[in-house]
């Protein structure tokens, strides 16, 4: 990322790089404030581009920035098809808040939109997992991988379970599969 930027920035700024695309860069680089102004100026632009709010969302949770946040939430209820990114959004603002059961209620809400979501999914299962609910992980775990095989957390999250059911196989397999996704500290531990 540092080296596409600075050819880009090179070559005299951004204007072959999507505002998306640097923002991403931005992001990466742990630049919040940049990411957020590059997102802002492709949004006075493409006002109804969700994907766009978004990301700012999660931008603006980084920085705990609540009243642009909630300012935010406000703007894109009014952007037909944004209600599961609000719901996310929230529920991304409840789990920094560590209200578990609110970030649960909205991810539910979101999934009933999109059924199919990695994201959501991944994030649920991360909730169900965490509460320690054994059989409503395990099965949104196999429901995630059925969307997305090799998802590395839905693989850690079976690896985990089935290590706790006694199956070292199948947990072993489980957390190879994982690792070769992403090499997550708890994978690599586990």
């Amino acid at each position: 990322a540092n080296e596409y930027l600075g050819r880009m920035e090179a070559a005299g700024g951004n204007k072959g790089l999507g505002s998306l695309e640097l923002a991403n860069i931005h992001i990466a680089r742990g630049e919040r404030a940049l990411a957020r102004k590059a997102l802002q100026e492709l949004l006075e632009t493409r006002p109804k581009f969700v994907e766009g709010w978004g990301l700012l969302g999660e931008v603006l949770i980084g920085l705990d920035d609540r009243q642009a946040f909630d300012d935010l939430l406000k703007r894109m209820s009014t952007i037909d098809g944004a209600k599961p990114s609000i719901l996310f959004l929230t529920a991304q603002m409840a789990l920094k808040d560590n209200d578990l059961r609110k970030a649960g209620a909205s991810l539910e809400a979101a999934l009933e939109a999109r059924p199919y979501d990695p994201r959501l999914l991944e994030q649920m299962l991360r909730l169900d997992f965490a509460s320690g609910s054994r059989d409503k992980a395990l099965s949104r775990a196999r429901h995630l991988l059925r969307v997305d095989p090799n998802n590395a957390y839905a693989n850690y999250a079976m690896g985990s379970l089935h290590e706790a059911g006694g199956d070292t196989a199948l947990a072993e397999d489980s957390f190879r599969q994982s690792i070769a996704r992403e090499r997550t500290p708890q994978a690599l531990n586990d």
